[in-house]
Parts: C-alpha cells; sequence; structure tokens
C-alpha cells in the first residue's frame, strides 16, 4: 500500500493534546436553566445524577431509588416502583381511575406540591405555600425563611462493582458535582465500590435529572436490548389463529413483532459521572449475558378495554419499516464523544488483560504515538466545545490500548471471508489517520467490555464526520486506495452495529464508495491488466509488479467486498441493491496463496508454480453463471471461497426478480390462485441452477459454512416467500396475518413447505459448525430467518391440525439438520410424513434446549436457534453483539407466543389425560407449597424491632433501653427503619462505630463515651437485626445490604458525614468485616480505619464442616434451623469455647452460634457470676456491662422477630470468612491510616493465624499498625482504656 503522508503533524497533533489536557478534573456540562436554578439554591445534591434537594431527607429518598432498586410491586398490574408511597399513589388510582381525574392529572401535574417549603414547614414536616411568608407562619407569628445555599456533603449511592472496582482515583481525578463553581469541602465521594455486588440497582436507571421511573424512557434505553419482553404478542397471535369475539371497542390496529426489527435505539452516552472515570465494575459486565425473559401471561379471555391496549402496544413494537428510525432534536453525530474518554485504570480490568493475551496479532507493526495522536486530533476536531475535548485528551487510551484494539480489528478480518487488506504490504503508521482510526473503532466494537465498545462506536462516529472533508478537499482522494477503504470501513461498522441510527445513516450512505468505484471503472475487466512474472525478474523489478499486483488486487477485492454487502442488504431488508451481476466484468479474486504471500519473491515462487498451463483470462462471475463447472476448471487460480461467495450472493439478484415479479402477478408457487407457467419457469429454472451448483460445490475445496449457509437460505428463498412470514407474524397488522393464515396453510400442506423447512434445517446445521465469535452480521440474520420459517410452519401445522400427531410416532425420527440422505428424509420430502426434529446443541451449558426439539415444537425449536448464536461467543474474549443479542431477543419472542398460544409441545393429549395430568399437577403442586411453607417459611420484608412488638416495661427493664445514648433518632428506610445515636460536639472529628454479629451498639458504650470525653462527635447504630433496628428477611445479610445501612445512616445526620476524609471509622467482630468493604468502596471517605477483632478471616474450620453444611445447603428446613439456633443461643455462658477448642456441641447448629458468645461475655464471668449478685454484706453489686449483654442477647431471641433470621443469614451471607481480597485491597491506604487491634485471648479469632494470613495483604507493619491487646473477643468492654490509649496515640487527641 502507498505511504501517504499525513496532514495532521505529530507534533501539533501533540501540541492539541497538551492544550486541551491542562484540565486534569472532569467538570459536569452546562444543563438546562432549570437544573442551574435548582443546583444553586438547594444544597444537598445527588452525586450520581446531580439532581438537587432542600432537604437532606428528600436526598436520601431519592438516593434510596438508585441503591435499592424498585422493591414494591402493584398487585394489579404487576409494576414496581422504588417507594412505597408511589406504589400507593398508583394503587388509589387503580381504585379511582376515571378519564376525569387523569384528565385533572395531565393539566395540573404536582399540583399539590411547592418547589421550596420554608424551614418552619420543613422542620415540622407540614405542607407549605408556593408564596412566602406561607400562612402556617404568618398565623403562629413564626419567622418564613427558606434553606440558604451551602456547600454541605451529600450522599453517594452504592453502585454494582467487580472485582476491580476498588481501584483508588488520585482526588484530581473524581467528579465533584458542587453546588457552585467552587469545590465542596465535603464533596469528594468515589462511585466505585469493592468486591461486593448491590442487587438492589438491577431495576433502577439513573436519569440525569432524577430517579428513573419504570416508564422512563432513558432506562429503557440504557438497556442497550430491545425492550420487547412485555409485548403480548400471543394475544395477537391467537386473534389470528382463532375466531375470537368481535371487538367494537378496539380502535387501533393489532400488529406483531418486529421479527426483523432487530435493531435498537440505545443510548450510547454516558453520563457526567461516568465521563473519564469508568470504574472497573462497568468493564466486567457481561453485555447481554442478563437476558430479559418475556412475560408470560395468561391465555384467559380479557375484556375488551386489556385487549385493546395490547393491541395498542402491538402497533408500537412493530413501527413503519424495520430499521426504521425517528430521529429526535436530541440526535445528532455529536452525542458520543462522552464515551471517548478512558481511564487508565480501566483497562488494567482481568477481561482487557485476557483478551490482550489471546489476541493473536497478525501484523508485526505496532501503533506509534504519532498515528495515535492523528487519531486524538481526529477526535479533538469534532469537539464541539473546550470542556469536552479537554476530557477528550486528558483520558484518551494510550497507543498501547489503541495498537491492541487495531490488531484485534485486523485478526478479525483475516478470518472474514471477503477480505480486502493486503496484509504483506500494509504499513500501518504510514496510512491515513482516518484508517487506522476504524480500525481502531472496529477493534473496539469487538471487546467484551461494554465500555471499549461504547468508545469504537464513539470513535467511528468522529471519523464518519471528517472523512467527507478529505474527498471535498480534494477530490482526486476519489482514487486513493486508504481512503476508499476507511470509508467502507466505517460503514461496515456502523451497518451491522444493532444501533438504529448508526444502520440507517450506514445504509444510506453505501452508494457513495459504489459510485467512486463504478465510475472509476473499477467494475471493468480493463482496470485489471494481466501481470505476467518471468523467472528473470528481481530485484526493483520483481518489487514493483507485485506491489502493483496488490493494489489491483485489493481494489478488485474491495468491489467483491460491496457487492457481498449489498446482497446481504437486500435480504435482510427486502430492498434493491445498487450492484448488477451484469455490470462485473473484473475478473475474480486470484488464489489465497498469491494473496498471502509475505513478500516479492515468495509471491514469484507461487506465481511461477500455478502459472504452467494457464493461458486463459481468469473468468468474471458473468461467466461463471453461464457455466458453473468453470469452477472446478479454475480452481487453482481463484480464491475459491470468496469466488463462491460472490457467485451466491450475486445468485440472489436473480431470486430478488423473480421475487418482484411474483408480487406483481400474485403468484406463490403453493398457492391454488394466480398460476403464471412463466413465473413457474423461472423458478423451476432457478431450482434447478442451485441444485447444479450445489453438485458441483461438492467436488470443490475451500468451501466454508458461511457460503452452505447462504446456498441454503436461497434455496429456502425460492419455496417460501420471507414477505408471507412477516406479514404472518404481523408486519402489517392483524387483519393482512389473517387474509396470510389461510395462504400459508396451503403452504404447509405443499412440498415447497418440507423442502423449505429442511433447508432451515440445513442453515442450523452449519451455523454450528461456524468459527468461535464468527456467527454474527448477517449470517446471524440468516440464522433468524431459518427460525422464522420453521417457527411458521410449526404453528400453522399445529393450528390447522393437518398434522395427525399420535400417527406421527409411527415413524422414526430424522433430522432436518442432518447431512445424511435417509430413505425417512425423502419420504418426508416428497409426502411430508414422518416425524421432523431439530437437533440440539451437545454439551449445552444454559439448559435453554435440552435435546432435540421436533419441529411442530416451535418454542422448542426457536430455543436451539437461540443457543446456537448464543454458543458461537462462549469464549472469555468474545462479547454477545448487541445485533446477535437482539436477535436472540426476537426468536425467544417467537416461542414463547407459540407456547402461550397453546402450541408449545408436540403431542396432542386426549380429554381424559388431561384431566389426569391437571388434577395430578395440581395436586402435586398444592403439596408441595403446603410443605414448603409449613418448613421453609418466607420471612417478611421488615421484621419489626421490639419498640413496635414488645411491652413497654419489659423494653425500660433492660441495660439497653431505647435512651441508653442521647441524640437518638429512628430513620425510616425501605428496609425498615434503624436506631441511631449521634453526640457529642458538633465541631469534633465524626467517629462512626459498627458493632457485632449478635450484640446491639450497646457493647460499644466505653469506647463511645470515651471518645466524647476526648472531643469526638460519635455515630453508633444497631445493625439491621438487632437492637432496635427493623430485621431485613427478603434479602441476604451480607456486606452490599449493610453498606446500603452504612450510607443511609451517614445520609441521617443533619451535620454532613460525607466528603474528603469525613468519618474515622470503627468496627468491631462482624462490624470490622464490614468496616473493610466500607473503607475500601469509599477510600477517600473514611480517613482512619479501625479493625477491633475483626472479621473476615476467621478459619471456616471453626465452625465445623457440618455446621456450616447445615446452615448453607438449603437442605434442613429453614424453621428447624430457626428453632435450634433460637435454643442455642440462649444457652449458658458456660457454653463458650476456649480458643481452638474443636466444637463439642451436640448440634450442628452449636458450633456456628457460638460465635455469639465470645462477643457477649468473657471467659471470667464464670468466675465472678456466683459473687456478683450480692456483696458481703448483702446489698446488691453493679452487675458488669458484660453480663448485660448477654441477658439482651437472650431477651432478643424471645422479642425481637428479627435477630434469629439476621443472625442466621450473617452466618450463610456476611463477610465472616474468605475476604482475603478485600483485606489485601487495604494495602492501598495510607500508611498509618489502618490500624488492627486483636485481643490476646481471643475465643474467635487467633491471632497468630490473623499474623501470618492478614498482616501480608494489608502490606505488613510498615503500612498498617498492628497490636495485640489484653483480654478476650469481648475487650472492647472489659479492656476499653487500653483501645482508647492507642487511639489517643495515632489519632493525636
Amino acid at each position: 500500500m502507498e505511504a501517504i503522508p499525513s496532514p495532521t503533524s505529530p507534533s501539533s497533533a501533540a501540541d492539541s493534546t497538551a492544550t486541551a489536557g491542562t484540565t486534569g478534573r472532569a467538570t459536569p456540562e452546562p444543563g438546562s436553566a432549570s437544573r442551574k436554578s435548582h443546583q444553586t439554591s438547594n444544597p444537598y445534591a445527588c452525586r450520581d445524577c446531580g439532581r438537587t434537594y432542600s432537604r437532606p431527607e428528600h436526598l436520601v429518598r431519592h438516593v434510596q431509588t438508585h441503591t435499592l432498586g424498585r422493591r414494591f410491586a402493584c398487585e394489579i398490574c404487576k409494576k414496581s416502583f422504588a417507594r412505597k408511597d408511589l406504589l400507593r399513589r398508583h394503587v388509589a388510582n387503580h381504585e379511582n381511575d376515571s378519564p376525569k381525574k387523569r384528565q385533572r392529572l395531565l393539566s395540573s401535574p404536582n399540583s399539590s406540591r411547592v418547589t421550596q417549603a420554608c424551614r418552619a414547614c420543613a422542620a415540622a414536616r407540614v405542607k407549605c405555600d408556593e408564596s412566602k411568608p406561607c400562612r402556617r407562619c404568618v398565623s403562629r407569628n413564626l419567622p418564613c425563611s427558606s434553606y440558604e445555599a451551602s456547600t454541605s456533603g451529600s450522599l453517594v449511592h452504592l453502585p454494582a462493582s467487580g472485582p476491580d472496582a476498588a481501584d483508588a482515583r488520585p482526588s484530581g481525578e473524581w467528579f465533584t458535582a458542587s453546588t457552585d463553581s467552587k469545590p465542596a469541602s465535603h464533596s469528594s465521594v468515589p462511585s466505585a465500590s469493592a468486591n461486593f455486588r448491590t442487587p438492589y440497582l438491577g431495576s433502577t436507571t439513573a436519569s440525569t435529572h432524577g430517579p428513573a421511573q419504570p416508564n422512563d424512557a432513558s432506562s429503557k434505553a440504557a438497556s442497550g436490548l430491545m425492550e420487547l419482553s412485555n409485548t403480548p404478542f400471543f394475544d395477537f397471535l391467537r386473534d389470528v389463529l382463532y375466531q375470537q369475539p368481535v371487538d367494537l371497542s378496539r380502535t387501533h390496529e393489532s400488529q406483531g413483532p418486529a421479527v426483523l426489527d432487530f435493531c435498537d435505539d440505545m443510548d450510547m452516552d454516558l453520563t457526567d459521572m461516568d465521563f473519564g472515570l469508568l470504574d472497573h465494575w462497568n468493564l466486567d459486565l457481561n453485555d447481554g449475558s442478563a437476558m430479559v425473559t418475556p412475560a408470560m401471561a395468561s391465555q384467559t379471555t380479557q375484556n375488551s378495554t386489556e385487549m385493546s391496549q395490547m393491541r395498542q402496544n402491538l402497533a408500537n413494537v412493530w413501527g413503519e419499516l424495520p430499521w426504521k428510525w425517528e430521529p429526535t432534536n436530541k440526535d445528532n453525530a455529536y452525542t458520543e464523544q462522552g464515551n471517548l474518554p478512558i481511564s487508565s485504570k480501566d483497562i488494567s480490568n482481568a477481561q482487557f488483560q485476557e483478551t490482550k493475551r489471546q489476541l493473536e496479532r497478525v501484523v508485526d507493526q505496532k501503533l506509534n504515538l504519532s498515528s495515535r495522536d492523528q487519531i486524538l486530533a481526529i477526535v479533538l476536531k469534532t469537539c464541539r466545545d473546550a470542556s469536552t475535548a479537554s476530557r477528550v485528551a486528558a483520558s484518551f487510551p494510550t497507543v498501547d490500548v489503541m495498537d491492541t484494539m487495531a490488531q484485534a480489528f485486523l485478526a478479525a478480518h483475516v478470518r472474514q471471508v471477503s477480505t480486502w487488506i493486503h496484509y504483506p504490504t500494509l504499513k500501518l503508521n504510514a496510512v491515513w489517520p482516518e484508517w487506522i482510526g476504524n480500525a481502531v473503532a472496529a477493534g473496539a466494537v469487538l471487546m467484551p467490555a461494554p465500555t471499549l465498545r461504547k468508545f469504537g462506536f464513539a470513535v467511528q462516529e468522529a471519523v464518519r464526520i471528517t472523512i467527507p472533508s478529505r474527498f471535498e478537499d480534494n477530490n482526486t482522494a476519489i482514487q486513493n486506495l486508504s481512503l476508499v477503504q476507511s470509508l467502507i470501513l466505517g460503514q461496515d461498522i456502523g451497518l451491522w452495529s444493532g444501533n438504529r441510527r448508526k444502520m440507517e445513516i450506514a445504509e444510506c450512505h453505501l452508494v457513495i464508495p459504489v459510485t467512486m468505484m463504478r465510475y472509476r471503472r473499477m467494475f471493468q475487466r480493463c482496470m485489471y491488466p494481466a501481470i505476467t512474472v518471468s523467472a528473470s525478474d528481481e530485484g526493483d523489478v520483481l518489487e514493483q509488479k507485485w506491489l502493483k499486483w496488490a493494489a489491483a488486487e485489493q481494489w478488485k477485492r474491495l468491489v467483491f467486498h460491496c457487492y457481498i454487502r449489498e446482497a446481504q442488504l437486500s435480504m435482510t431488508a427486502l430492498t434493491n441493491p445498487c450492484m448488477s451481476y451484469s455490470e462485473l466484468t473484473l475478473p475474480l479474486p486470484e488464489r489465497k496463496a498469491l494473496w498471502c504471500a509475505k513478500s516479492a519473491s515468495e509471491w514469484k515462487a507461487v506465481y511461477l508454480a500455478g502459472a504452467a498451463g494457464q493461458n486463459t483470462k481468469i473468468p468474471s462471475l458473468a461467466e461463471m453463471y453461464r457455466d458453473a463447472r468453470r469452477f472446478v476448471e479454475n480452481s487453482t487460480r481463484i480464491d475459491m471461497q470468496l469466488s463462491v461467495s460472490v457467485y451466491l450472493h450475486g445468485f440472489w439478484s436473480m431470486i430478488w426478480e423473480y421475487s418482484q415479479l411474483s408480487v406483481v402477478h400474485q403468484f406463490r408457487s403453493y398457492s391454488k390462485e394466480g398460476s403464471n407457467a412463466l413465473l413457474s419457469s423461472r423458478r423451476e429454472e432457478l431450482t434447478r441452477e442451485l441444485q447444479a451448483f450445489q453438485f458441483v460445490a461438492s467436488e470443490l475445496e475451500g468451501i466454508s459454512p458461511q457460503e452452505q449457509v447462504i446456498l441454503y437460505l436461497l434455496m429456502m428463498h425460492l419455496h417460501v416467500s420471507l414477505d408471507d412470514l412477516q406479514i404472518f407474524s404481523g408486519k402489517q397488522g392483524e387483519e393482512e396475518a389473517r387474509r396470510m393464515y389461510p395462504i400459508l396453510q396451503q403452504w404447509t400442506a405443499s412440498p415447497d413447505s418440507w423442502y423449505a423447512v429442511w433447508c432451515a434445517g440445513q442453515v442450523l446445521r452449519y451455523a454450528k459448525l461456524f468459527s468461535p465469535g464468527t456467527l454474527k452480521d448477517f449470517y446471524a440474520i440468516a440464522v433468524h430467518h431459518a427460525a422464522l420459517a420453521l417457527w411458521t410452519y410449526g404453528v400453522v401445522s399445529r393450528a390447522s391440525q393437518q398434522q395427525d400427531m399420535p400417527s406421527q410416532y409411527d415413524y422414526d425420527a430424522m433430522y432436518l439438520d442432518d447431512g445424511g440422505d435417509a430413505t425417512s428424509l425423502r419420504q418426508f420430502l416428497s409426502f411430508g410424513q414422518g416425524r421432523p426434529f431439530i437437533q440440539g446443541l451437545a454439551g449445552s451449558s444454559s439448559g435453554a434446549a435440552p435435546g432435540d426439539a421436533s419441529v411442530y415444537d416451535p418454542r422448542a425449536c426457536m430455543d436451539i436457534a437461540q443457543e446456537i448464536l448464543q454458543a458461537n461467543f462462549r469464549r472469555p474474549q468474545d462479547a454477545l453483539p448487541p445485533l446477535v443479542e437482539n436477535l436472540c431477543q426476537l426468536i425467544k419472542q417467537l416461542g414463547n407466543a407459540a407456547w402461550a398460544v397453546g402450541l408449545g409441545n408436540s403431542r396432542v393429549l386426549t380429554t381424559a389425560m388431561a384431566v389426569t395430568v391437571t388434577t395430578t399437577a395440581v395436586a402435586t403442586a398444592t403439596l408441595l407449597l403446603l410443605v414448603r411453607s409449613a418448613l421453609w417459611p418466607r420471612w417478611g420484608k421488615v421484621l419489626p424491632n421490639p419498640l413496635k412488638t414488645a411491652d413497654k416495661v419489659k423494653v425500660e427493664g433492660l441495660v439497653y433501653r431505647p435512651d441508653a445514648f442521647p441524640g437518638a433518632r429512628d430513620v425510616e428506610t425501605p428496609y425498615g427503619s434503624i436506631r441511631v445515636y449521634e453526640f457529642g460536639p458538633e465541631d469534633g472529628e465524626k467517629v462512626l462505630l459498627v458493632h457485632g454479629i449478635s450484640t446491639p451498639c450497646i457493647t460499644l458504650s466505653h469506647i463511645a463515651h470515651g471518645l466524647v470525653a476526648r472531643g469526638c462527635r460519635v455515630m453508633l447504630f444497631d445493625l439491621f437485626g438487632r437492637g432496635f433496628s427493623d430485621g431485613v428477611g427478603d434479602l441476604a445479610h451480607d456486606e452490599r445490604l449493610y453498606t446500603t445501612q452504612i450510607l443511609l445512616v451517614l445520609a441521617s445526620s443533619p451535620l454532613p458525614w460525607t466528603g474528603t476524609n469525613a468519618i474515622r471509622l470503627v468496627g468491631y467482630s462482624l462490624g470490622g468485616g464490614i468496616a473493610v468493604h466500607f473503607a475500601t468502596a469509599f477510600p477517600h471517605l473514611v480517613s482512619s480505619l479501625v479493625l477491633l477483632a475483626p472479621a473476615g478471616l476467621i478459619n471456616p474450620e471453626d465452625f465445623g464442616a457440618v455446621s456450616l453444611f447445615v446452615f448453607k445447603s438449603g437442605f434442613v428446613p429453614e424453621r428447624i434451623l430457626a428453632y435450634l439456633t433460637r435454643l442455642r443461643l440462649q444457652k449458658p455462658i458456660a457454653a463458650a469455647r476456649k480458643p481452638k477448642e474443636p466444637p463439642s456441641s451436640s448440634s450442628p447448629t452449636s458450633a456456628v452460634a457460638d460465635i455469639a458468645i465470645p462477643e457477649a461475655t468473657s471467659t471470667a464471668e464464670q468466675n465472678t457470676s456466683s459473687s456478683s449478685s450480692s456483696s458481703t454484706d448483702g446489698t446488691a453489686t453493679r452487675i458488669p456491662l458484660e453480663q448485660h449483654v448477654l441477658m439482651y442477647v437472650r431477651w432478643m431471641v424471645l422479642n425481637h422477630p428479627g435477630f434469629v433470621p439476621s443472625f442466621m443469614s450473617c452466618i450463610r451471607h456476611a463477610p465472616l470468612t474468605h475476604q482475603h481480597e478485600s483485606w489485601q485491597l487495604l494495602a492501598r491506604r495510607k500508611a498509618g491510616t489502618t490500624i488492627v487491634l486483636l485481643a490476646r485471648d481471643d475465643e474467635l479469632i487467633d491471632v497468630g493465624d490473623y499474623e501470618r494470613e492478614a498482616l501480608p495483604l494489608v502490606g505488613g507493619k510498615e503500612n498498617v499498625v498492628w497490636k495485640v491487646l489484653p483480654g478476650a473477643h469481648d475487650f472492647v468492654m472489659t479492656h476499653t482504656e487500653h483501645i482508647l490509649r492507642e487511639l489517643d496515640e495515632l489519632w493525636k487527641m
């Protein structure tokens, strides 16, 4: 390839990079005027979406929409909500839904809400007036003033995470959303979480203007998938197949699913929080692995209103045409620039590194810095403002990362059929920067990481904008091979991207390179003169001949690539191709050995070895159509795989011409009406020619599964109209589908249908043989076409009862996707008799299609088709392309629709059999439900605390009373209420204390009062299910739940507890394990981390293998396990174990429950219990705190419904053992900010084991303060002064 100097020098690009990269901190782009107004007037801002509030409790409620998910579901319509008050409002609308009310709500939305309440009304939590002063303040002579704008810290929601999520970023890189232009004093809170996943985020997508609601368009677009799961297509299909009562209230036309509308409108924008700060968990997501299961609606007759609503929903699915894109004001070429910045730490992700390691380098050259800067210059040229340019320049990928992307494209390109890049003459750093940019983009979209795929699409968009200027600046550029290749490569990326906008734009521009090459006569043989090589050619003469041949061959292959692409698009969208086989007089591509020769001398040797006796010219495509046997004659001269592919794709043009004439004359070979001798003759002629070519192809070498898929797809099109299949599935509405149903009934009774479904089975057969990661683009669409044919045949045959299903068992099973020529197969193709099956994938791991599927079982066939597509992308370095993912959704929808209308299996049961089976199934299910409800009870979502259930006298008689600490408050959350205590000087250092597994926060009272005496502001709270906090019965008590609880507790304070180095965190026992996760998730928030006898690395053997199995396996009924645990937690103190003593308890639950006892008491209590109740003079003495705590544990067992379920859930899910990865992340903290204090005689934690395992993980004693203090596991109550002295020394108090 000829080297072309770049118009943008590396120095200039570097200068622009330096200029644009001066701003290290990412700042948000200006929003709307209303949003800026709120940001300047409300002090509490959400770090995720930037929405601001005047009251902290409103912020907490809003953050819960990000963190907690939609936990409240409507029992009437199943819609879910993030807040209970929204659910109540929604249910009220169900109860009192009228047109007048709906009109009133639409005319005056939020009429009962005011913009901002005054201070007095906000404190009293009553309704305020829009005008100030409000009537309440005037009547009560109160000052009516609003909140002033401030820079108070706000709460950051807890995001989903991955293994690498805890990498701490420099403080300058964190995006801050302060309410004014200055950085907030308490604002820098990381949005990454470490080593835990938050399940409460899955159903909520954050919008840039507030919490996402269920019908929010942004939440739909963010999924990247087509929202087809909620479409009741089965209702449409039922109406087509079976007669329904006339519905006079129906006003909208019912339509089916977009069976070819496999593109989507996914939003490729990143939020401001994501801009330049793409966390590791984002890269670890398996895009597309979580498929949405379509809703299975009932088959009962519904009222006319519901039916009408279903039909309206169906009409919205199809739209007008496949690939139809409706532009909006937001759509432009610059919306994807938010995807360009990528943090360097994102690329260190293990998934990306594994992809890089598995990558096969097909070109020895590496991308240099100058080429990377030229791409950056192209991208910066498209940035519309300086702030965007600075962010892009500051976090643009490194040259090594971009080289990896380019190599990924080159490795994928060499495996495709129509290769048009000549690698031996490629000078990677000398081609046009647009060429390199599109190569990088094409490689990025192949990456398994969603972030890198978005980056690739953004680069492709930038190059698409700039490349026309190359041709406009100098019109001779249309003759430049490198630029034309760049243009075609960018179109390839968009055409099969799966994004509706990109696909339509690419389709609009396909004709541009075709026209360029057509008028440069690249379609004609005269542009490709024969180059002869003699044995005497050497040196520069040979080199020039080789380069000239390579350039001509690249042009030739580029023409054929465009021709194949046009044919594939025509088969996909049923449109006319813009290239004709009749105008392609150029010779077919020469053999691969010449194309792959790595040097001029090797090329010469291959040429001379194959030139003997070859005096004729290489044939053209038209000559092959005249005589297909010329493939055999020229098998040693042409690239057989590419030539056969060109031949077959050109054959589609003939089939398309026949299809168009059939539409004009309303001719169908399987219909009894509209006979036409000319078209019948033409169809028979095309069928004979394809069969003749199939016979010739059996003698050829180098035919791949790709060509076989195209061959059988063409045969299928000759025996069924794809347009008929689309109409039946609802493309043109219900009336047209009903009109098509009798026509397809004739088809299923004719040999055309039997041959068509056999061809569809052959398409699936060869699709299974594709190399990993190659069943994509048009070949995935071919699988969908075959699945649609099988589905239609099965549905129509079953619905019309043409096949007597029981009689089919008289025949042997035969497989349509087998390569044999069995007698049973010939009998089916000739008479339609037999038991046709589709083979399932051997060793299927997903379980979607276990075993084989009858053709008369549409749902099972669709499962196999979907599994074929997904199984091709099972390697770690493969990602399921968006286009393939959308096709899987459509195929699944077809299968579910057939199942929903009663066509789910091939066996027809008699009435007696159906009654027997139904009765047995109902009886069995009822028995199982009764047993399950009795032995495996479902705990309620919120288990009330003793303040709500116990006798007030019993509560006040305890050592731990609701007023045990000053500053008590109950924080209401969707999980239930949390008991929080906050006291001490308001300007003191803020310290948060987290207690252990079985005790409330009273165990840390000595430490709390000691810290307050030293001038600290202290906050304590009861974990869920302990003390006076409600229990959570429907979620796992793991690090995700408790970290979210800490965030809710911090947000409940009237003082700012968030920001850089905002708090000191003290965790005891289980609280220590929770504190480790919180500190690694939010490293900048925690200035000092103190771990007191922390859990996390406890030896599981101390619990006992049988005990852990009993708790975690699920075999022991939950009710029995809870009973045994409740008994064990009430046992005397003497049951506490000595250190490292093997469990001696009589039941498996005893060893596990013993973890609660060392936390609640010391072994010394046994010696003092006899003398602690009375003194020598008979007067009562003070009972030690540790004894009171144990008594309170027993009291909680009897009076707190959530205590035992919480304790059992912690044993199963809490961070007690095997937390080595999270502890290793503590080594990244600043030296001296992590403090580990252990007890010498701890019954639960072995000091020696912790020193051997934990100390190396956290960086040794050079990085952490490691001390062993006197006492047992309850040393926080018995040896408090030792702990406080260590804190005095470390915190300089």
